[in-house]
């Protein structure tokens, strides 16, 4: 059986790299691992980048305590 390719190969985008964008298979379904830099523009993007394509069932993020109050008003609000 032929290896699909890494996601990273699967994007034409020089922020999305194997340094950064992992994908794990399993027989449940794949896990996608994004290392980012809070806040950091090119992290931003390869989030947007990477959730548009993958379109995942589940999100989920490690966040720092300090930050949680903010996402669960965003949460609250619905916002993207």
């Amino acid at each position: 059986m032929d290896e699909s390719p890494s996601v990273s190969e699967s994007f034409d985008d020089p922020r999305i790299t194997p340094q950064f964008c992992r994908r794990l298979p399993d027989s449940t379904g794949d896990l996608v691992l994004l290392g980012v830099v809070h806040d950091h523009p090119a992290s931003i993007a390869r989030v947007e980048r990477v959730l548009q394509r993958v379109e995942p069932e589940t999100l989920a993020l490690e966040l720092p305590p300090v930050a949680m109050p903010l996402y669960r008003i965003y949460a609250r609000k619905g916002d993207a």
